[in-house]
């Protein structure tokens, strides 16, 4: 099998060989530092064979697929830190590459877009109903600023997460399902787990398809501050209800949503966009806006407020009959954190998850 040499920032692809899918449009990544080959799915295949324990209880396999503002580098040593405590805990994990970087772009428009627009006061307590106001407004012309460069790539990734789970144009599966077939095609016992951060709960909504395509249970699934609408949710586990276990979501609370931030101005410490990456995707990204996003608690249970009138009611009341939901701000160990980018490497969510899978 060949191996490929670290990458720029020292992940060495031997490390983590076995335990990655790296797919770009839909299909097999195969030019990248960290990439992926045909003769790949069926390695990884037969290491999940291998690691049946000796008493014949099933392997358990996690289908991780990461967020939207991750480069190759950055999911790649993902895949090294969560290697060792996952395997340590008995867990088989596979991440899902599937290069979302490219939203850094919409970063980068918003920082020259943003330049000439209003600043919000730095006291916005002590000015009260004024600093809300002006955070407002200029939280509503980024929306429409972002919009023309936002919403086709945003699109553009949906169609990635799509085409990875189903194949270019629909047509046969794509990388995911031709992986998921060769690993189910080695007869050995699996117990699957799957979860998705961000955009990769989109990543996931596709992928549930191929287990209600073969009848294939999950034991569990794990949403961390998803991305996907509430509708695509709705198809997803509608068709695959009775071969879901079980669900859980980890969000913020409202009120955390609507104080977290994206990007920084240069050069003042103030926040470019003053909520989460949720609120500009639900309010700029995505078509016919505001569009409700499973993540945002106000879609899903309710506002700052405590009001429900935003929710999907068909969503939530099966969350409500169906789900557990963890509505918390993880703890920020990085310079420059955001909240609705830490729940990857949160330790307490981390710890909760491999619990969760390890039974």
């Amino acid at each position: 099998m060949e191996t490929r040499p670290p990458d720029g920032d020292g992940v060495d692809e031997r490390t983590i060989h076995g335990h990655y899918l790296a797919t770009v449009n839909g299909e097999l990544d195969s030019r990248g530092a960290i990439r992926s080959l045909p003769e790949d799915l069926d390695d990884i295949a037969a290491r999940i064979a291998r690691a049946v324990p000796p008493d014949g209880r099933p392997v358990r396999v996690l289908l991780w697929a990461h967020g939207g503002l991750v480069g190759e580098t950055a999911a790649a040593r993902r895949v090294r830190d969560l290697l060792g405590p996952m395997r340590s805990a008995g867990i088989y994990p596979i991440h899902f590459l599937w290069h979302t970087g490219f939203l850094e772009e919409v970063r980068d428009a918003l920082l020259a877009r943003g330049a000439g627009l209003p600043v919000a006061p730095r006291r916005a307590r002590a000015l009260g109903w004024l600093g809300d106001r002006m955070r407002s407004l200029r939280d509503g012309l980024l929306e429409r600023a972002a919009r023309p460069l936002g919403r086709p790539i945003w699109a553009e990734m949906k169609a990635d997460a799509r085409d990875a789970c189903h194949g270019r144009g629909g047509a046969g599966g794509g990388p995911a399902f031709r992986l998921l077939d060769r690993v189910r095609s080695t007869g050995a016992p699996i117990e699957y787990h799957l979860v998705g951060h961000s955009a990769g709960s989109v990543f996931h909504c596709h992928l549930l398809d191929w287990f209600v395509r073969r009848a294939v249970p999950v034991r569990s699934c794990s949403f961390l501050v998803p991305a996907a609408t509430t509708a695509l949710f709705r198809r997803a586990v509608s068709n695959a209800d009775a071969l879901l276990g079980s669900f859980h979501l980890h969000g913020l609370p409202d009120a955390d949503e609507r104080t977290d931030h994206c990007g920084e101005l240069p050069g003042t410490g103030l926040p470019l966009y003053h909520k989460s990456l949720l609120y500009l995707v639900a309010h700029s990204f995505e078509d016919d806006p505001p569009a409700r996003l499973l993540g945002l608690a106000r879609h899903v249970d309710v506002d700052h407020r405590g009001r429900g009138r935003d929710a999907d009611p068909a969503v939530r009341d099966w969350l409500r009959a169906r789900a557990t939901c963890h509505w918390y701000r993880p703890r920020i160990e990085r310079p420059g954190a955001t909240l609705h980018g830490s729940f990857d490497d949160d330790p307490g969510t981390i710890a909760t998850i491999i619990a969760r899978v390890a039974g």
